[in-house]
Parts: structure tokens; C-alpha cells; sequence
């Protein structure tokens, strides 16, 4: 039979040896090659035509020629008949496989021809030129990154994705380490970032912004070296990330932010200081009520009465000021606390940041009532202030104490001195000689964190600098308004809280003439433990108070813990233009009155108590 005018026989041989994946080799009767396939070509390194009519036995080693010539003598064999042995390439280099051999017969059934199927094994041992190979030509290709593979001697071995540069710098030469093509864009005379990692044999990562005619662009080379079996450099990857739009999403949420916090700074600037004149216009109205009742001297009483007229008039312009911000067209909301300060706050806290800002957030997930926008901007103002105080490092923890939500912002800074640690919420309060620190920035903060109900306090950082801890509570749906079991009461008995503490005195003063044992709290520690130990006829309550609870959580306490029924609990509060405040006063019974407020009114809601 003729071989090659078989064209049954030949199209069968064409679609083995294009479609198999494994090496094929065809030989004659005597071992020389009539035929293979492109996979045996990659691993002896040849071209076809050099290979034809050429003994196999040239590719092999001795053991593997011996066991064919001895398969080809056998006539009586029949096949497959599969051995191990080992291919020998161009070089040298020796390939363990598994030999599967049959034999091609001619229309008399005699063999004409031998097909040898070579499996390489995998090697046990990859050579570093493999490694690079296997990276440049097969993984690399499907990552999302420009790489560039960089031997030891700084040529480039492999560039790959390269078509995913921006058009500003596809021009580069694939030749060329763009690495060092960036820092020269840059202007940066020291040496590139590749070389240290070759000297140094670190990873190394370098942010590089280049301008051009649609605007800047940035990018992110990250250099990483390869070692040897010695820990020995022989190579790098020069990663590069195009961050263009991360970037500019940045800066317009911060523009965004920045613009929304200057917009609200002046309404929250006239809440604030409204608020804080309402304590001082109470105690000053209370003081000239107690001068009305005990002056008789007609001079003095004019005095007095033009004193009681002005402030009414300032009364009223505080109403104004409230009655003209109204509520907020943003009300509060139920919000998820990782997802806002992700969302709002984290981003401005980039690689550009001059200090090491760390994030850390509660595996469980988390909700609070607040005025998103509002609550951000204040966090921002408190990061803010530990950045510029840090030596290197700000941590903000996100955790839970209870049914409370706690952030902490804390920083390796040189922390506030003792004498001035109760002076930093204050209006107006700074450290910084420059006129243009206003100091309201953490009076703000405070201002918007207590309207939903949370405290901020000042304590020693972990790290050694401040620790500003702010507590809010978790989002609970209602409020419980009636008590569980009511409570014996002692006649007679008052309990004032208030952490104004000339006006918890004005108050005191003004009371006693009913003849009642009064007893005082500043805080709602102080008050709960009297609470504990003592029975009271009337409460005085005001909301926004310092301790462990807040004024909120005091009234829950002081209603369905100690059984007090809500007409023995007066409430009073400077902050009712808040959204917390006024819903909370929505859903309780107890009467309340806002600051500032006429004496006889609280005279008339405490007798109003007593009869009941």
C-alpha cells in the first residue's frame, strides 16, 4: 500500500495530529520521522522541516530508544503498548513522559509506520524562566492590570495588556519600563521605585498624577520583585492601576461635602447659640422673678420690671430665630451606621491624607436615627481635629456597648492638657492662635450628636494622644409610656436634675417657699442612684444631661423601671427645635416646658403634680 495516496488513511492521520493536545511523532520502520505535531516542535525546540527523515533516537535518551527499537522488532506485538522514558530538546534538557505507541498497517497487515502519544510530566522542579513564561505568556494575560515582567537587569521580558493604558501614554514603547517613564513624567530626579525593589527587595507603591489635554490622570505602579529558591531578586512585576476615576469621584464627593457643610453651617451656628443663651436667659428671668417678689422699693421695682420687659424681648427673638428654621426638610432617618460613614465619611480619608486613617467597622449590622448629612459632617469635624493633632496614625472604631452605638476617633497625637479637656466644646474655644479658627467645629459636632439623643465625651487615647467617644443609641422603634409598677411615694419630696448648675439653684430657691424637701442631680448617674435609694413625689427633668444615659433613657428609666407615673415627671429642655426631641415629646405624657420659662409656671406644674 501506498501510504501517502491512502486519502482515507491520510485525512485520519491530518485530524490526529491537528486536533490532539499531547505530542505526536510518526516513524518509519527504521525510527526516522516522517511526521509530527506543533506540541512536539515546543518541546525540543526545532522546526518541522528540520525534523523530517531524522532519527528519533536523536530526541531521546538511551533507555527510551533501546525500548522502541525493541517494539519495533517485535512484529508479533500488538499495540498500544505504553512505557515511560524521557524526550531530549534542543539543549539538552531532558522531559519525563509516558510513551503510548501503536503501529500502522498496510492493506497486506504488515506495520508500516509507528505513532508514538508523548504525556510530558509535570516537572517537579520550575526553573525561574519558567515561572516568568508561565506569568507573561498565560496569567498575567487575564488579570485587568498593564503589567510589565522585569528581569534582574532591568529589561523588560514581558509587557502585557498594554492596550488598556490611557491614550495620554500608549505611545510608550513596550521596550521601555514605564515605571521609570512615569517618574521622569512626574519629574522625579531620585532613582525609580523599580530599582529600589531590586536593591531592596521590597514591594513598593508609588501614586502618580499626569496632566493632559481632558484633564489629569492618575495612576498606580506597584512594584513587586520575584525571588529564587535563594531569596535572590530575579525579576519584578510592575503593576499599573488606572485609579482616574476613583480619584475624581473623590474630590467631587469632597467638593460635594465641603459645599453642604458650608451651606449648613451658618443655620447650625444660629441653633447653637441660640441654644446655649437659653440656659443663662432662664437663670437670668428666674433671678429677676425672685427680685419682683421681694423688692418693695419703687425705684428698684421700676428697675426690676424694665429688667423682666427686655427679657422677654430676648425670649422672643430666640422664639423667632426657632420659628424661622422650622424643621429641617431632611428629617431623621433610619440609617444603616457602616453604609453612611462608608459612604460619606471614609472617602475623604484617602492615600492623600497626610496621616494613616484607619477605619473599623462591626461585623453585625447596625442602625441609628439621625439627619444623615448632618451626623457626617460632624464625624468629618471630629476626624478632622485628630488628623491635624496626629503624629501619624487616626483609628475610627465603630462598636457596641449594650443597645448603644459607639464610635471612637483616636489618635497618636500629644492629646489636650487636663486644664483645658472641659473647655473644648465650648463656643469659640480654640488652641490655634489664628484668627481665623473660629472653634466651632467641635461645639457643632456636640450640638448635632445630642439632637439624636447620643453624648460625645473626651477621654485618653489608646494611642496615647485623645480619644473623642461618641455614644448614640441603636434605632428602637417607641418609647413605653406607661410604668410597669408603680412606686410608694413619699410626700413632699423633689428631685431636680439639671446640669446647669445656677439654674438648678434659681430653681431650688424659688421652690422651697412650697415648702418641700428638694434634693438635686447633675448628671444621670448621680440621678439613677438617688433614684435607687430614695422615693420622690415630683421629678424635674432635664433632657439633655451628661452621664452613662441620656435624658431620654433617664425618663424610660425614671417611667418603667421605678414605676413613676408620667404626671409626676416635669420636663424641661433648651433643645426642642431638635427632630429627636420634638418626637420624643410627642410620644410621652409628661408636661414640658422650654427654655426659657416663667418660674410660676414650673410652680404651678409642681403644685398641678401634688394634688394629683
Amino acid at each position: 500500500m501506498d501510504y501517502a495516496s491512502d486519502s482515507l488513511l491520510r485525512r485520519k492521520i491530518d485530524f490526529l495530529m491537528d486536533f490532539c493536545e499531547k505530542p505526536i511523532i510518526i516513524t518509519d520502520s527504521n525510527g526516522d520521522i516522517c511526521e509530527t505535531n506543533k506540541h512536539f516542535l515546543r518541546i525540543i525546540k526545532e522546526y518541522e522541516q528540520e525534523l523530517i527523515n531524522k532519527s528519533f533516537f536523536l530526541y531521546c535518551d538511551e533507555k527510551t530508544g533501546k525500548e522502541i527499537k525493541r517494539i519495533i522488532k517485535q512484529r508479533s506485538l500488538v499495540g498500544p503498548l505504553l512505557f515511560k522514558g524521557c524526550i531530549k530538546s534542543k539543549d539538552n534538557i531532558m522531559v519525563p513522559a509516558n510513551f503510548t505507541t501503536n503501529f500502522i498497517f498496510d492493506e497486506e497487515q504488515q506495520k508500516k509506520q509507528l505513532i508514538l502519544l508523548v504525556e510530558p510530566e509535570p516537572p517537579t522542579h520550575f526553573s525561574m524562566s519558567d515561572i516568568l513564561k508561565y506569568l507573561g505568556e498565560y496569567l498575567l494575560p487575564y488579570i485587568p492590570f498593564v503589567t510589565q515582567v522585569i528581569d534582574a537587569r532591568k529589561k523588560v521580558l514581558y509587557s502585557v495588556n498594554w492596550h488598556d493604558l490611557p491614550d495620554a501614554v500608549k505611545h510608550v514603547d513596550k521596550n521601555e519600563r514605564f515605571c521609570c517613564y512615569l517618574m521622569k513624567r512626574k519629574k522625579n530626579l531620585r532613582e525609580c521605585i523599580c530599582e529600589k525593589a531590586i536593591k531592596e527587595g521590597k514591594t513598593f507603591v508609588e501614586e502618580i498624577s499626569i496632566d493632559t489635554e481632558k484633564g489629569p490622570i492618575w495612576l498606580v505602579v506597584i512594584i513587586t520583585p520575584l525571588f529564587d529558591e535563594h531569596k535572590k531578586v530575579r525579576a519584578i512585576l510592575s503593576s499599573i492601576d488606572n485609579i482616574t476615576e476613583e480619584r475624581r469621584m473623590e474630590r467631587n464627593l469632597e467638593k460635594y461635602l465641603m459645599l453642604t457643610h458650608q451651606e449648613s453651617i451658618g443655620p447650625q451656628l444660629t441653633i447653637a447659640l441660640a441654644r446655649h443663651l437659653k440656659n443663662p436667659l432662664t437663670v437670668i428671668s428666674g433671678a429677676i422673678e425672685i427680685l419682683a417678689d421681694n423688692i418693695q422699693e419703687p425705684l428698684l421695682k421700676t428697675v426690676v420690671e424694665k429688667l423682666q420687659k427686655n427679657c422677654e424681648i430676648c425670649k422672643s427673638i430666640i422664639s423667632q430665630i426657632f420659628d424661622f428654621k422650622g424643621i429641617p426638610e431632611e428629617g431623621l432617618t433610619k440609617i444603616e451606621v457602616n453604609a453612611l460613614i462608608r459612604s460619606m465619611v471614609l472617602p475623604l480619608y484617602s492615600a492623600k491624607c497626610p496621616k494613616n486613617v484607619t477605619f473599623r467597622f462591626p461585623s453585625i449590622v447596625v442602625y441609628m436615627n439621625c439627619v444623615p448629612k448632618q451626623f457626617a459632617q460632624s464625624l468629618i469635624s471630629i476626624i478632622n481635629n485628630a488628623v491635624k493633632y496626629a503624629e501619624n496614625e487616626v483609628i475610627v472604631d465603630v462598636g457596641m456597648d449594650e443597645n448603644n452605638i459607639v464610635i471612637s476617633v483616636m489618635d497618636d497625637g500629644p492629646g489636650i492638657p487636663c486644664e483645658i479637656k472641659d473647655k473644648v466644646f465650648e463656643p469659640f474655644f480654640t488652641t490655634e492662635d489664628n484668627s481665623k479658627a473660629l472653634g466651632l467645629g467641635l461645639t457643632l459636632s456636640k450640638v448635632v450628636i445630642e439632637s439624636i439623643g447620643g453624648t460625645i465625651e473626651l477621654k485618653d487615647s489608646p494611642l496615647g494622644g485623645s480619644n473623642f467617644v461618641i455614644t448614640i443609641p441603636q434605632f428602637q422603634e417607641d418609647i413605653k409610656n406607661e410604668p410597669n409598677s408603680p412606686s410608694q411615694v413619699i410626700k413632699n419630696q423633689l428631685l431636680i436634675i439639671e446640669d446647669e448648675k445656677d439654674l438648678q439653684q434659681l430653681i431650688k430657691i424659688s421652690l422651697e417657699r412650697l415648702g418641700m424637701d428638694i434634693t438635686c442631680a447633675y448628671s444621670t448617674d448621680e440621678a439613677i442612684n438617688l433614684l435607687k435609694h430614695n422615693d420622690f413625689d415630683v421629678i424635674i427633668l432635664d433632657i439633655q444631661l451628661p452621664g452613662s444615659l441620656t435624658g431620654y433613657k433617664l425618663y424610660d428609666y425614671i417611667i418603667n423601671e421605678r414605676g413613676y407615673k408620667y404626671n409626676r415627671v416635669i420636663l424641661i429642655t433648651a433643645d426642642n427645635i431638635n427632630l429627636s426631641t420634638q418626637q420624643f415629646l410627642q410620644k410621652v405624657k409628661s408636661p414640658c416646658l422650654e427654655k426659657p420659662f416663667q418660674f410660676e409656671a414650673l410652680k404651678n406644674f409642681v403644685e398641678s403634680s401634688l394634688k394629683l
